[in-house]
């Protein structure tokens, strides 16, 4: 939700498909967010200027995120991956997320909407299981990994540097300020 009490968000439909869509608070108003071609659409987050972001898949069944600027789409995949997923946006230019590489680990990751450049932050303590889901103005990452012994551990990053000091991030130089230890589901 940004600060114009409007959130982004989704929800399935009688036929089982993901519709993203954001809801006004003043008004109690949904307004659908389409993406011509998609099947089905999630909207992840809103900031305070109206910017949408989220993910979508296509008839090819490709996962694929989205930025979306008033009446203007941009469809975004990481260079790595075969499925990208943006789970966060903030009012300064960056949104995160999650893609998928094509050995099918999950690897976190910052986009910078003005140089359009994706970053790979890997927590240095995962192993292939990296995902981040939250992005505030002060650039602070947050999210979680799967370690060696497969317990998934809450992660914040403190905080996202400048875009040319985001290389470091990406090469596992992440500095973990809180973590805590979830048990495996089993």
């Amino acid at each position: 939700m940004n600060n114009n009490n409007v959130a982004a968000g989704f929800y399935i439909d009688g036929n089982g498909v993901t519709q993203g869509d954001t809801y006004n608070i003043a008004s109690q108003t949904f307004t659908p967010v389409n993406i011509t071609g998609a099947t089905a659409v999630t909207a992840a987050g809103i900031n305070d200027a109206g910017v949408i972001a989220g993910f979508y898949t296509n008839a090819a069944a490709t996962t694929l995120s989205f930025i979306l600027n008033g009446s203007t789409l941009t469809s975004l995949q990481d260079p790595n991956a075969v499925s990208t997923m943006i789970l966060g946006l903030n009012n300064t230019g960056l949104a995160d997320g999650v893609y998928t590489d094509a050995n099918g680990l999950l690897h976190g990751f910052v986009y910078d909407i003005g140089i359009n450049t994706f970053t790979t932050v890997d927590d240095p303590n995962g192993v292939g299981g990296t995902t981040l889901n939250g992005l505030n103005d002060r650039g602070q990452l947050t999210g979680f990994f799967v370690d060696a012994n497969g317990n998934t551990n809450g992660l914040l990053a403190n905080p996202v540097p400048e875009p040319s000091s985001l290389a470091l991030i990406g090469s596992g130089i992440v500095s973990l300020i809180g973590w805590r230890r979830c048990r495996k589901a089993t």
